[in-house]
């Protein structure tokens, strides 16, 4: 399970909501569940609308 994943059912929130937030395609954003965020700039992004640390979002 990504950081991302966790933090989302943590947070009660879909990968639509996010999608919708980011305004990013929701494929986008199943992709980066599966597989994990790896840089920064998109942790950061993600991590605005999340509540969270930037940091959290890193798949190490």
């Amino acid at each position: 399970m990504s950081k991302l994943e966790e933090i989302l059912k943590l947070k009660n929130k879909s990968c639509y909501w996010l999608a919708k937030q980011l305004k990013k395609s929701t494929a986008t954003v199943l992709s980066r569940k599966k597989h994990g965020i790896k840089n920064i700039s998109t942790a950061k992004e993600y991590a605005v609308f999340l509540d969270v640390d930037p940091i959290e979002l890193i798949e190490r």
